[in-house]
């Protein structure tokens, strides 16, 4: 999978349904509000970090 860049994910957020209505942010930062967003299953990865590396046995 290609390595996600600002400039790449500015041009997948600004595709068909999503439209910017406020000035462009010179420096990325957190949403001041929800972004919708489609992602398909192929593009779903596991967190790398994820603490639970062996199953529950009380589950």
């Amino acid at each position: 999978m290609a390595e996600v860049t600002p400039q790449n994910l500015a041009n997948k957020l600004l595709a068909s349904g999503f439209e910017r209505s406020s000035p462009s942010a010179s420096a990325l930062t957190d949403p001041i509000v929800d972004t919708p967003m489609v992602v398909t299953l192929d593009e779903l990865r596991p967190y790398d970090h994820d603490p639970r590396v062996k199953r529950n046995p009380a589950y």
